[in-house]
C-alpha cells in the first residue's frame, strides 16, 4: 500500500518499488558499508526460508530517489506467555543528506502499524548504544533488554592438544542436522526459539553466513554438536559466536577441541553460551564482560502490560540468543 507522506515523498513496500529504483536501493546499502543483495537473490532466499515479512521492507522515495529504508523480518520467540511473533527490524538507513527530517521515524511508525495488524507482539532491533540512532529508538518507546556477554581466553589459559578428528567443516549434508540440533537443544527455553526452518541455508545463500565458519564437533566419529567459529586477522584470534551441543556431550571437552584451532592466539566467546557454561569457562581461565555497547532493544506492539525484560525473559538463565539470531 503506497503511503503519501507529502507531495513528492511516498512510502513504498518492497513489491511496489519500481525496477529502476533497485539501483538506488543498492546505493543506499553501499553508503553504510553493506554489500549488494540483489532483489532476485532475496526472492530465492525467501523461498528457502529466510523469514522476511510479506512486504519485507518499506522505502521512502522522493522524486524517484530512495532516501531511507527499513527492512523487517518476522520470527517466533518464546516469551513467558509462550511462542509469540516478533518483528525483527533490520537495516534502518537514511541518506546522510536527508537526516534530521524525521524520515526514519516515519518509516518505523509505518512498520509498527503494519506489524500490529499482522499480529506481532514485539518489535526488536539490534544497535549500539554509542550510535545517534539509539536515541531515536528510545524516543519511540524501545528499551534496552539484553546485552550479550563476552568471555576472553588469553595466552595464559588452558589449551589441550588438537584432536585430529575433533572438529571439521560443515557440509551441505550437515545443514539439516544443525537445524534439528538447535531445535532440540533450545526446546523449553526462552528467547530466539524455535528457529524457523531453512534459515541456515538462506543466510549462507545471501552471504550473511560463511560456510567456512560452520564447524561440526565430533566424538569417536559421531556428530555431537556444531559451532560457528570465525578467525580474525589471519588467524591471530578466533571468536566462537554460536555453540550447540548434544546434551550428552561435555561442554569442556568441546572447548578443548575448539580452542585448539587457535593455539597461539586469543579466543573470544560471545552470546548466551557464556551464561550457559560460565563456571567451566572460569575454570579454564576465561575473563568476562557484560559491558558491551551492542544491545537488543524491544518495543511492545500490543497492550500487554508489565516489565518487558521480565516478559521476554532476557535476564533468565533459560534465555537463548546466538549468532544466527542477530538481524
Amino acid at each position: 500500500m503506497v503511503v503519501i507522506v507529502k507531495p513528492g515523498l511516498r512510502i513504498l513496500e518492497y513489491g511496489e518499488l519500481p525496477l529502476e529504483a533497485e539501483e538506488k536501493a543498492q546505493l543506499l546499502d553501499l553508503s553504510v558499508g553493506w554489500g549488494i543483495m540483489g532483489f532476485h537473490r532475496l526472492d530465492e532466499a525467501r523461498r528457502m526460508g529466510y523469514p522476511a515479512a510479506d512486504y519485507f521492507a518499506v522505502y521512502a522515495v522522493e522524486n524517484g530517489d530512495v532516501i531511507s529504508t527499513v527492512r523487517v523480518l518476522r520470527m517466533p520467540i518464546t516469551t513467558r506467555f509462550g511462542v509469540q511473533q516478533a518483528a525483527g527490524i533490520q537495516g534502518v538507513i537514511t541518506r546522510r543528506d536527508m537526516k534530521g527530517r524525521g524520515i526514519a521515524r516515519r518509516l518505523l511508525e509505518e512498520v509498527h502499524r503494519r506489524e500490529r495488524a499482522a499480529g506481532s507482539e514485539y518489535s526488536l532491533l539490534w544497535t549500539s548504544r554509542g550510535l545517534a540512532a539509539h536515541r531515536l529508538y528510545l524516543s519511540l518507546g524501545y528499551r534496552d533488554v539484553y546485552t550479550p556477554e563476552l568471555a576472553f581466553l588469553g595466552r595464559q589459559g588452558q589449551r589441550l592438544g588438537r584432536k585430529p578428528d575433533a572438529v571439521r567443516g560443515a557440509g551441505r549434508d550437515d545443514i539439516e542436522y544443525l537445524e534439528s540440533l538447535h531445535r532440540e537443544a533450545t526446546a523449553g527455553r526462552l528467547g530466539f526459539t524455535p528457529r524457523p526452518a531453512g534459515v541456515v541455508r538462506s543466510l549462507m545463500y545471501l552471504g550473511f553466513l560463511e560456510a567456512r565458519s560452520l564447524k561440526v564437533v565430533l566424538h569417536a566419529g559421531e556428530r555431537m554438536g556444531y559451532a560457528i567459529l570465525q578467525k580474525h586477522q589471519g588467524g591471530q584470534w578466533c571468536s566462537l559466536e554460536e555453540l550447540v551441543l548434544d546434551p550428552a556431550f561435555s561442554a569442556e571437552e568441546a572447548f578443548s577441541m575448539l580452542e585448539a584451532t587457535a593455539p597461539r592466539g586469543w579466543f573470544v566467546v560471545r552470546n548466551t553460551v557464556v551464561r550457559d557454561i560460565k563456571e567451566p569457562l572460569r575454570r579454564r581461565g576465561y575473563q568476562f564482560s557484560s559491558l558491551a555497547y551492542y544491545s537488543l532493544l524491544a518495543l511492545p506492539l500490543s497492550k500487554s502490560s508489565g516489565n518487558i525484560v521480565y516478559n521476554l525473559g532476557t535476564e533468565d538463565p533459560l534465555f537463548t540468543c546466538q549468532h544466527l539470531d542477530y538481524f
